[in-house]
């Protein structure tokens, strides 16, 4: 995950344990960004899966099944 601060400019990034991501299950995940305050992230970038096993194949892979969403009014992009 990369996130852009409200001029767009990438301000930290960070990798996250997602799994499982299945098919039509929802999940959470609650993370820490220690580096900055919540009112600075204007958005949020997904924009790649590090590692995966017997996953989906083909374009965007597991990427694909990622239908971020948020409760807030940052954006959440992948």
């Amino acid at each position: 995950m990369v996130m852009l601060d409200a001029d767009g400019i990438v301000a930290d990034r960070l990798a996250i344990d997602a799994s499982p991501l299945l098919p039509g299950n929802t999940s959470l995940i609650v993370f820490e960004v220690p580096a900055m305050a919540c009112d600075g992230i204007g958005r949020v970038l997904i924009n790649a899966v590090i590692a995966c096993e017997g996953g989906p194949d083909g374009p965007g892979g597991f990427l694909s099944l990622i239908e971020p969403s948020s409760r807030t009014d940052v954006a959440l992009l992948k």
